[in-house]
C-alpha cells in the first residue's frame, strides 16, 4: 500500500503536535490529497484507536471510523475471518494463515528495503530456540562433507563470517566456479559462499521447517 501510493511521490506531511518524548503526530496526504490513514482503514489494513481526550478527537477520526465500518462490513483485510500475513518461508507460494486478532511474537531478522523484510516467530509455538541451540552445538570439524556437485535446493550448514557462527542455509544456485548463492532459511538474508564453507546438516536439523517468513 505504501509502495504504490507514497514511495517516489510528492506527499504532504501535516505535523499537528509532538509529545514529551519527541514523537511527532500528524497527517500524511497522498498525491491525490486524500489522507493515507483513511485509505488504510478503507482497505481494512488499519484499525482506529482513540487515546487521550475523547472530547476532542482528531479532525479525521470520524472519517476513519466510517471507512473502518465499511471495511468491516465487507469483511476485508483484518476484518476477514482469516488474514494471509506472510508468505511461506519455503517459497511454495502458500501463506501462513493467522486468525483475526491472533497475537504472535516475532523478531525482524532481515530487511531488504522499507517494504520487504523477513520475520521469524519467537513465541512458545516456534522451534526457533531449539534450532538456535542445536546450531550452537554444530561441530563443523566432525560434520560430513556435502556430496559433489552441490545441487540447487540443497539444505546444509554455512559459516556466516560476520559472527563466525554456523546457520542453516538453502543453496539457491551457482554464481561462479566453486561459489554458491545461499539463503539463510531461518533469517531470510542471502550471501555468496564458497563450497568449502558448507557442511552437511545432521538429520535432526533437517526436520525443522524454515523459520524465516517474508513480509
Amino acid at each position: 500500500m505504501a509502495k504504490q501510493n507514497l514511495f517516489q511521490r510528492d506527499v504532504t506531511v501535516e505535523l499537528l503536535f509532538a509529545d514529551k518524548r519527541g514523537t511527532f503526530f500528524g497527517n500524511l496526504k497522498m498525491p491525490n490529497k486524500n489522507d493515507f490513514a483513511v485509505k488504510l482503514c478503507e482497505e481494512g489494513l488499519a484499525q482506529t484507536f482513540m487515546q487521550g481526550d475523547r472530547e476532542k478527537p482528531p479532525v479525521l477520526f470520524a472519517q476513519m471510523q466510517e471507512a473502518q465500518a465499511n471495511a468491516k462490513a465487507k469483511g476485508i483485510g483484518i476484518w476477514g475471518s482469516q488474514l494471509n500475513l506472510m508468505a511461506s518461508a519455503q517459497g511454495s507460494g502458500a501463506a501462513q494463515r493467522f486468525e483475526y486478532l491472533q497475537r504472535i511474537k516475532v523478531e525482524m531478522t532481515d530487511m531488504k528495503d522499507a517494504t520487504s523484510f523477513h520475520l521469524r516467530r519467537v513465541d512458545s509455538s516456534s522451534p526457533y530456540q531449539r534450532i538456535d541451540d542445536a546450531m550452537e552445538e554444530f561441530d563443523a570439524n566432525t560434520a560430513e562433507d556435502l556430496e559433489r556437485p552441490i545441487m540447487k535446493g540443497t539444505l546444509c550448514a554455512a559459516l556466516f563470517t560476520e559472527d563466525n557462527k554456523w546457520y542453516r542455509v538453502k543453496v539457491m544456485g551457482t554464481v561462479g566456479r566453486g561459489e554458491l548463492d545461499v539463503k539463510f532459511i531461518d533469517y531470510g538474508n542471502t550471501a555468496k559462499m564458497s563450497e568449502g564453507t558448507l557442511r552437511k546438516l545432521p538429520a535432526h536439523l533437517l526436520a525443522f521447517e524454515p523459520q524465516a517468513m517474508s513480509a
